[in-house]
């Protein structure tokens, strides 16, 4: 029985379609990491920018400034009830990043695929070349 399935994996593996396939969804991969990535420099240079905070040093500042404004938003009679039930949804967010120390300006998740990538290609190149 595992060498019916071994036998039927080598065969999908041996396409040409499907390494095509791969081959799309590493460029994607990549493309939408490099995307997010250049997204989150631009936000915290423009964050920098206009309120003349370093965005990975004093975010503890600027999430206490967010907390603020979006309490008071949350008192306005103007808001609906959907707008009020979001707000309070980001007010209990950053309200845990705050109390766990996490950063909500940085996005680990793209740094972390970027530099992943990065690192891939350095060391699987030369094994690349020998086959």
């Amino acid at each position: 029985m595992f060498s019916l399935i071994e036998n039927e994996v080598i065969k999908m593996i041996s396409k040409k379609r499907l390494m095509f396939v791969f081959a799309i969804l590493v460029v994607l991969i990549s493309v939408f990491a490099y995307g997010q990535n250049h997204t989150t420099e631009r936000t915290k240079a423009q964050l920098t920018q206009r309120m003349g905070i370093a965005a990975t040093d004093d975010w503890r500042k600027l999430a206490d400034q967010q907390l603020i404004d979006m309490k008071n938003r949350l008192d306005s009679p103007y808001r609906d009830e959907k707008d009020k039930s979001s707000l309070r949804v980001r007010i209990e967010q950053l309200q845990y990043n705050l109390d766990n120390n996490i950063n909500p300006l940085e996005q680990s998740a793209a740094k972390f695929t970027t530099n992943s990538w990065n690192n891939q290609f350095s060391y699987f190149c030369p094994y690349w070349l020998l086959c």
